[in-house]
């Protein structure tokens, strides 16, 4: 809020709810390659005085229905379930929202454990479907907080947690969204086709 307002020579809301930002102070602490047609790369609100961004624009899930719905806050949602990993929402041109999701290795095998599972490798633990019907019911859960356009409808366990190695994550270990689209296109179409 403050310090928007102290280097920030112009700002409004467009009509479409982006927060466009201009100024000679704006981009400090960026490198100085934003051009004018990339403006406005991220997607918020305005509250109090305060802005509040909520996911990038590039990132906005557009439903068959017309709805804009930033996968964002659904995906952290998501990752703060006791016994998932990452998480990618979906749904880009398709009825409803979908999602793959890794498992926290570690909290998946003390939930093993502790519903006397154990001993399973991390491979067997992500395919037992005592560990599917779990995370579905904390999905389950999560929707009924939901509006009813965000609901997660159905999800996918991936075999292993995204890693650097394998593509998933960048260096500074964010998603890498388009990779992960790719790469589970089947997975996904699969969510969409019963």
């Amino acid at each position: 809020g403050a310090q928007l307002r102290q280097h920030v020579g112009e700002r409004r809301v467009r009509a479409d709810d982006d927060a466009a930002a201009h100024g000679a102070r704006h981009h400090l602490g960026r490198r100085r390659r934003a051009r004018r047609d990339e403006q406005a790369q991220h997607v918020g609100r305005i509250e109090d005085g305060h802005v509040y961004i909520t996911d990038r624009k590039k990132d906005l899930i557009i439903t068959a229905g017309g709805r804009n719905i930033a996968p964002m806050p659904l995906e952290e949602a998501l990752q703060d379930l006791p016994l998932v990993g990452h998480a990618v929402v979906h749904g880009d041109g398709r009825d409803y929202l979908t999602a793959l999701v890794t498992v926290d290795t570690e909290a998946g095998m003390r939930w093993a454990e502790q519903s006397g599972l154990a001993p399973l490798s991390p491979e067997a633990l992500v395919e037992h479907p005592a560990l599917y019907s779990e995370i579905d019911a904390s999905i389950r859960r999560l929707n009924g907080e939901l509006p009813p356009a965000e609901a997660i409808r159905r999800f996918a366990i991936l075999p292993s947690d995204f890693r650097l190695e394998s593509g998933e994550l960048t260096e500074t270990g964010k998603k890498r969204r388009t990779f992960v689209t790719r790469k589970y296109r089947a997975v996904l179409d699969s969510l969409y086709d019963a």
